[in-house]
């Protein structure tokens, strides 16, 4: 009788060890994923947050203070960007947007000028610090005009 005792606990011992395996499994997974996504969003702020495709590169937003990745809809496409010689310089770009705040580039800080893909044309986007405020300009590569503008607390 107390052999049947014994091989009960055993038993029971051995469905609780399978559980605690599976967990562990679960829980392994879990991590492996977890650190593949972090390693997905530390590559992608080392590659200048570019995804490249077949044909185009897809502009991708992490943002610290959220926990999402967020693609957009901004493609920037090699053949218009770097093969079309009707478009202003960068250094025009600039002089455009700190113009229109009648700043000069000795007053700001953080200044930014890349090529990209908004508002369905090709733009420059012009982005700079001065004082305690973040300014952003879209400026239409072709003609040189202010698409959009904003500022916001740095």
């Amino acid at each position: 009788m107390a052999k049947k005792a014994v091989k009960k606990v055993s038993k029971k011992e051995e469905q609780m060890s399978e559980k605690t395996e599976k967990t562990v499994l679960v829980l392994l997974v879990i991590i492996i994923i977890l650190l593949a996504v972090i390693l997905g969003i530390v590559l992608l702020k080392k590659n200048n947050n570019v995804v490249n495709t077949n044909d185009s590169n897809y502009k991708v937003d992490v943002d610290d203070n959220d926990d999402g990745i967020k693609v957009t809809d901004d493609i920037i496409d090699n053949q218009t960007t770097n093969d079309n010689k009707n478009y202003i310089s960068k250094d025009n770009a600039i002089s455009i947007a700190l113009k229109d705040l009648k700043l000069t580039k000795n007053d700001v800080y953080d200044l930014e000028c890349e090529l990209d893909r908004e508002f369905n044309q090709t733009v420059y986007e012009v982005t700079f610090n001065y004082k305690n405020l973040e300014y952003e300009y879209y400026i239409n590569a072709e003609s040189g005009k202010i698409i959009h503008s904003f500022k916001e607390l740095d």
